[in-house]
């Protein structure tokens, strides 16, 4: 930042606070803020939107996308036993919630300290001064009071190139699927603005649905079709993934030749859920809607429940699984005991020679609103964010048991989810078969 602005920005106060959120933001992109390892792009292209109206092979510019063939974010929930087994329950996708790391105080690893921010804008900017410690002060509350574990993911994202992903975000965003962690689909994409309009009328429209209001009447502008030819598919990966994470159902098979760390889910009848009593005989079962989110609909009970008790499957598509316990977690800001699931994110990059990276971008306990009861309490039991629970640290031991074991199992269950949610393998798999017949 130059002499003159700093001097702009302390002399005229009514432009402060626009100009240090700008900066702040500057700071974050232009220092590698979270760690060295999140900055991918091997090579800076000219500036952006232009660089799409042409062919990405037009100059020797690459990026490190272009080394991968998939990848996506799991949000894992994930919990320790009573007898320290780890069990992942669920797999959420790209938006999965992080709104818990900063409620629970977790900061991203590469985080820098205070005397280390200094330190980097002090050489990155030669001509950088602070003449005004109101304004020194403010960069550094703004930097802390953002969810840098969420930052820092996205930072990750959007390193892999940023042309690229903001393509990919676009062609999912005319899918319907929208996310905020890819950035740039703005730049791609247009509306037609008279539509917009008339479904927002609130006269015209009525209730709203988000899945279908931005999926009409969107295209894609100044972009030439070598970026589809070489990154369609990663959008179109995506989009499959996502598809299939929303089915819990559908989930939980690619967990073959991994069992051991997710108990089983059925879809919910009667003969299933009186199969699953016998055969796994837990004291409480959960029965959840197969495409449920944040906790709702979702009901516990006692594995002795008559069919009149419990919903009625022909109503609506639930699955059914066994109540797992997690180990008694002491609550920090009630000092009891609580059941609890982990919020747990990684970022999943499969490269052209099929090795899969995980890059952890760490995990919080969702302890349930109530303490651990010898008596059902669905509250008790239910550690959702949306539905109450309390966020908390997880200690270096426990973060390190679930790191080993996600380490462990998830390359496989990813390796089995890309397979089919990649219409090309899927595709080649299909002719494959074909051929045996």
């Amino acid at each position: 930042m130059s002499s003159k602005l700093i001097y702009k920005l302390t002399k005229e106060p009514d432009q402060i606070i626009n100009s240090l959120e700008y900066y702040s933001d500057q700071i974050i992109n232009s220092l590698e803020y979270y760690s060295s390892d999140d900055r991918h792009s091997k090579d800076k292209p000219e500036s952006f939107p232009a660089v799409m109206r042409r062919s990405p092979d037009y100059s020797q510019h690459r990026y490190k996308i272009d080394d991968l063939v998939s990848f996506a974010v799991l949000g894992l929930d994930v919990k320790i036993t009573p007898d320290s087994e780890v069990k992942i329950i669920e797999v959420n996708g790209i938006n999965s919630g992080m709104k818990g790391f900063q409620e629970a105080g977790v900061e991203y690893k590469g985080t820098p300290s205070d005397e280390e921010l200094m330190r980097r804008i002090f050489s990155h900017f030669d001509s950088f001064k602070f003449d005004n410690d109101n304004l020194l002060e403010y960069i550094k509350t703004d930097l802390r009071s953002k969810n840098s574990c969420d930052e820092a993911l996205t930072s990750h994202i959007n390193g892999l190139g940023k042309e690229p992903i903001a393509y990919i975000a676009a062609r999912l965003a005319v899918e319907g699927y929208f996310q905020n962690r890819m950035k740039g689909t703005k730049d791609v994409f247009t509306l037609d603005k008279r539509s917009l309009e008339d479904r927002l009328n609130p006269y015209l429209s009525g209730i709203i649905n988000k899945d279908t209001l931005f999926t009409e009447n969107r295209v894609l502008r100044n972009v030439h079709p070598d970026w589809e030819s070489r990154y369609g598919n990663f959008a179109e990966t995506l989009i499959g993934i996502e598809r299939i994470l929303k089915d819990k159902l559908q989930s939980d098979t690619f967990f073959d030749g991994c069992r051991g760390i997710k108990p089983k889910t059925h879809e919910y009848t009667e003969e299933n859920f009186h199969r699953l009593v016998q055969a796994e005989q837990p004291k409480y079962v959960v029965i959840k809607p197969y495409n449920g989110s944040r906790g709702e609909g979702l009901v516990i009970v006692p594995a002795t429940t008559l069919a009149e008790e419990r919903p009625d499957p022909n109503e609506r598509k639930y699955v059914v699984e066994s109540f797992v316990s997690s180990k008694p977690i002491l609550s920090e800001k009630d000092g009891q005991f609580h059941d609890g699931c982990m919020r747990y994110v990684v970022f999943v990059e499969e490269n052209k020679r099929g090795r899969i990276t995980l890059h952890d971008f760490g995990g919080y306990w969702r302890l349930c609103p109530r303490p651990i009861s010898e008596d059902l309490d669905i509250d008790g039991m239910r550690a959702n964010l949306a539905q109450g629970a309390l966020a908390e640290k997880v200690s270096a031991e426990d973060m390190k048991i679930v790191r080993e074991a996600i380490g462990r199992n998830v390359p496989m269950f990813y390796r089995n989810l890309v397979q089919r949610a990649d219409p090309q393998r899927e595709m080649k798999s299909l002719l494959r078969e074909y051929s045996r017949l």
